[in-house]
């Protein structure tokens, strides 16, 4: 479910209880949804039941430690506060991350993560290993009240809730009663009424799951010489208009102004698609939607480590070549 307030923790807040309260018909309803997906993966009625419980109770206690989070977790005497509004949370590394939470396999799955990078003969994750300061741990209570759960918590606990989510995962890629429970489930949530024609799905599969060729292959079809002179021309207009606005704001003190307009003129300019592309080769065949998915969902996770190394660039781009749109990312102060 989308909040914390949705499960049913445990609050003290009349507001947040009354959200709780709200909210019992959903949690029927995903607890009913979870037994369909055991169900249709080979579960008996009584076992798919029961395994649904199991995953509601173990996402309920998750639920409580993010309800339970302290918003000032990190102030005191663990980081100063003016270090926190000017950097954001301490970075780590993954001798310390053992260090703090000793129960949770941090080497281990980056290791895995390690490995499958160097079966496909590509350096991924060295720097992790090195005991760079490169790890963000974005929410440290929770990972914390996890640390301390697994000794004491059976794997029965578990097992359950990683079974659900792991087929809740493959659901998209599996038959249509599974689709079709997904529907139902998002129709309740979310209002969605019917599923996306089929040729949609495979033109999205298809862009996502072989990005680099459909990306160039659109070029090559759509995007000519003088298409990417016109774009061009506009993008540098635009970045020009608004260094031309900034110089004549009055919200901003000189010295603020001085160091945005240096920054707004090192904004980089991408039109079209990457300039360069992170080709991993893998199979795909003719026969097996759900084999190409996962080795596809594979080699974008191994791009994804790969550039742990690699510095921040106002050239990351996060759509494909065909979709239509413009964006400011502030985080790379790049305009696509």
């Amino acid at each position: 479910l989308p909040d914390p307030t949705q499960y049913n923790i445990s609050t003290d807040d009349p507001d947040d209880r009354n959200e709780t309260l709200k909210h019992a018909g959903d949690r029927r309803r995903l607890l009913d949804y979870y037994a369909e997906l055991n169900r249709l993966s080979g579960l008996s009625e009584e076992a798919s039941r029961r395994v649904a419980q199991g995953t509601l109770e173990a996402e309920t206690q998750i639920a409580q430690w993010q309800y339970d989070t302290p918003y000032d977790y990190y102030q005191g005497d663990r980081v100063p506060q003016d270090d926190l509004d000017q950097h954001g949370p301490p970075l780590t590394n993954l001798s310390a991350l053992e260090g703090e939470y000793g129960n949770i396999p941090f080497r281990r799955l980056f290791g895995a993560v390690r490995g499958a990078c160097e079966g496909s003969m590509l350096g991924c994750a060295e720097s992790v290993f090195n005991d760079t300061n490169n790890i963000l741990v974005s929410d440290a209570y929770y990972y914390h009240k996890l640390n301390a759960q697994l000794p004491n918590a059976s794997v029965h606990f578990w097992k359950p809730l990683l079974r659900t989510h792991y087929i809740y995962n493959l659901a998209p890629l599996l038959t249509q009663a599974f689709l079709n429970a997904d529907m139902n489930m998002s129709e309740h949530l979310t209002g969605v009424t019917s599923l996306p024609p089929r040729w949609q799905k495979c033109v999205l599969a298809t862009t996502h799951g072989l990005p680099s060729l459909s990306d160039l292959r659109f070029l090559e079809r759509y995007f000519d010489h003088r298409a990417y002179d016109e774009g061009w021309g506009l993008v540098t207009r635009i970045r020009g208009s608004f260094l031309d606005n900034m110089e004549t704001v009055g919200w901003m003190d000189n010295a603020t102004k001085a160091r945005a307009l240096v920054k707004a003129g090192r904004m980089d300019l991408n039109l079209g698609s990457p300039q360069s592309y992170h080709m991993i080769v893998y199979p795909v065949v003719n026969n097996s939607y759900f084999n190409n998915s996962g080795l596809a969902y594979r080699a974008k996770r191994m791009r994804a480590f790969m550039k742990l190394d690699e510095p921040v660039t106002g050239r990351e781009w996060t759509m494909r070549a065909t979709t239509v749109n413009a964006y400011y990312d502030n985080g790379v102060n790049g305009l696509f």
